[in-house]
């Protein structure tokens, strides 16, 4: 008898939780608040760079660098991410009338936290590379700077030959990569485990 009881409260109490998966909210959350109900871990407990939990104190950060203010936070299918306009530098190359420039990117797949910081170099106007190589490596600098990370050992050692740079430790990944097409694109990496 006791079983039968037993087991008719705990199917009474599955079957009143299975419902609406609109109304499975936190009281007081938006109905469209991705973050589960049952789960009340924050999300980015698991993420080990202490600046890359606040999304907007992150874009404040990296906007003061002077390359451009970060836009809205924004999500999609793919993910989260936030760009900066791309800033504009030197002189126009003579062969595409561009100038060389530079942006931040931030990804993620979770609206909570940044994953993922990217500084984008563009060399159009390859004239003025060592310019442009100098304006990133300063920009690279002040990134970890605005992060509170120490710069791993030699990230500029291969610049002169081109050659990329990865470093691991046990709260992120660096890399500095270099794709070589009609310009020449380096990219920072910044991601958190």
């Amino acid at each position: 008898m006791k079983i039968s009881i037993l087991l008719a409260l705990s199917m009474l109490i599955i079957f009143s939780s299975c419902g609406d998966r609109q109304n499975n909210t936190l009281a007081g959350a938006p109905a469209n608040n991705k973050a589960s109900a049952i789960n009340l871990t924050p999300p980015s407990v698991g993420i080990k760079l202490t600046a890359f939990k606040n999304v907007e104190e992150l874009q404040d950060k990296l906007s003061e660098n002077g390359i451009g203010v970060l836009r809205r936070w924004r999500g999609d299918e793919i993910g989260w991410m936030s760009s900066s306009d791309y800033f504009s530098f030197g002189l126009a190359s003579n062969d595409n009338g561009m100038r060389n420039n530079l942006a931040y990117y931030l990804e993620s797949d979770n609206e909570n936290y940044v994953r993922t910081v990217k500084l984008v170099l563009n060399i159009n106007n390859a004239a003025e590379k060592g310019l442009a190589i100098n304006q990133f490596k300063k920009i690279v600098k002040n990134t970890f700077k605005s992060v509170q990370l120490e710069m791993p050992k030699g990230i500029f050692d291969g610049f002169q030959y081109g050659k990329e740079f990865q470093a691991t430790n046990k709260n992120f990944i660096t890399s500095i990569s270099l794709d070589k097409s009609k310009i020449d694109t380096w990219k920072l990496t910044i991601e958190t485990k």
